[in-house]
């Protein structure tokens, strides 16, 4: 159930008792916060020391959303009947990430990944047919991400789409199939830009200061 710390920040829809939702851990702020369960059986999970002030989590039936320690998440996360979304720890969102997904569907995002902004969606939410078969063209699929992945900002990443550790997803990039560890991606439909490359989220003081590998996490 909620904690009565969260019960304070937090608006909290539908966890009435005998459905079966549950929100388990705490934040270390929730401020303008929203938890709306819409069903039975779904389960909002926050890890430690999380920050999720401004952000609104949509949860149906048997639908799990579970947000890794220290992170800092802004936005907006629907999961849709049976949905599974995990943010790794470490996460930090400077920007608005949206997440919708649908179908049954799972979307995971690995440890210290960095927003700009960036919208995620496993599903299309409305089913497109082709006329001649009768057969759908569009189905949902799930989304994985590496770890330590920058998204720059107003990024997308499409249903079915796996992106290795380690990338840079470019300025307004549309990710819409798998791309391998270590690269930058950037345009619509994005293409790999760059191989082979490391990126650190502290800038150095001055202008041609390299970091040392060794101080590069993974």
């Amino acid at each position: 159930m909620v904690l009565s710390n969260l019960r304070r920040t937090m608006q909290v829809g539908g966890l009435t008792e005998g459905s079966g939702n549950r929100i388990l851990g705490s934040a270390v702020s929730s401020e303008k916060c929203r938890v709306t369960f819409h069903g039975r059986n779904a389960t909002l999970i926050i890890g430690d020391r999380c920050s999720l002030d401004n952000s609104n989590f949509k949860l149906y039936d048997g639908a799990v959303i579970a947000i890794g320690e220290n992170s800092r998440y802004t936005g907006s996360i629907l999961a849709h009947i049976g949905c599974l979304v995990t943010l790794g720890a470490n996460l930090q969102a400077n920007g608005f990430l949206n997440i919708s997904s649908a179908e049954e569907t799972k979307v995971t995002l690995g440890k210290d990944c960095l927003i700009s902004s960036a919208t995620i969606r496993s599903s299309d939410m409305h089913p497109i047919y082709d006329l001649e078969t009768n057969e759908r063209v569009n189905m949902g699929a799930d989304v994985t991400i590496g770890d330590h992945v920058w998204f720059g900002q107003e990024s997308i990443v499409l249903k079915g789409v796996t992106i290795g550790s380690g990338c840079v997803l470019a300025l307004r990039s549309m990710v819409t199939r798998d791309v391998e560890p270590n690269c930058v991606v950037g345009g619509s439909p994005a293409k790999i830009l760059r191989r082979n490359i490391r990126w650190h989220s502290n800038l150095p003081l001055r202008r041609g200061l390299t970091d040392h590998p060794s101080m590069i996490r993974p």
